[in-house]
C-alpha cells in the first residue's frame, strides 16, 4: 500500500511536471505569435506533448487498477490458502476411528490439491503483478524523457 502512495505522488509530480511545460510552451506560442514567426511546428509540438501526455496518464491509470487488481486477487488466493490449510491440519489431527481416518485421508487430499492450485495461482498473480510493475517502470521512464 505505502508503494502505491509512492507511485501516485510521483504520478502527480510528473502530471505537473507535464502540465508546467505545457503552460511553458503555450506561453512561448503566445509570444511567437506577438513577434509573428511561424506558429505551426511550436504548435504541433505542443498538441504532440499534450496526446503524449494523456496517452501516457491513461496507460498508468489502466496499469495501476491492473495492479490494485491484481493485488486483491493475491489477497484473496492468500486467504484461501491459509483457510486451506487450516482445514487441511484440522482434518490431519483428527484420527477417531477408521472410517474418520478413511474420510479424512481423501479430503487431505482434496485440501492438499486445493493447497498446490491455490499456490500456483498466487505464483502467476504475483508474477503478473511484478509484470505490471516492470511496465509501470518503463511509462515511468518515457514520462521522464518527455519532462
Amino acid at each position: 500500500m505505502k508503494d502505491e502512495d509512492v507511485l501516485v505522488q510521483q504520478l502527480q509530480k510528473a502530471n505537473f511536471n507535464l502540465k508546467l511545460r505545457i503552460f511553458y510552451l503555450e506561453e512561448r506560442l503566445a509570444q511567437r505569435r506577438g513577434e509573428r514567426v511561424s506558429q505551426l511546428p511550436l504548435e504541433e509540438e505542443l498538441f504532440a506533448q499534450k496526446l503524449i501526455t494523456t496517452e501516457n496518464a491513461q496507460q498508468l491509470e489502466d496499469r495501476n487498477m491492473l495492479l490494485v487488481k491484481s493485488r486483491n486477487a493475491i489477497e484473496s488466493l492468500h486467504g484461501a490458502l491459509e483457510l486451506a490449510r487450516a482445514q487441511y491440519h484440522e482434518l490431519r489431527e483428527s484420527t477417531d476411528s477408521a472410517e474418520v481416518i478413511e474420510a479424512n485421508t481423501e479430503l487431505l487430499e482434496l485440501q492438499a490439491s486445493q493447497i498446490a492450485e491455490l499456490e500456483a495461482q498466487a505464483n502467476v498473480q504475483e508474477s503478473t503483478s511484478q509484470d505490471v510493475s516492470q511496465q509501470n517502470d518503463m511509462l515511468r521512464t518515457d514520462l521522464a524523457q518527455f519532462t
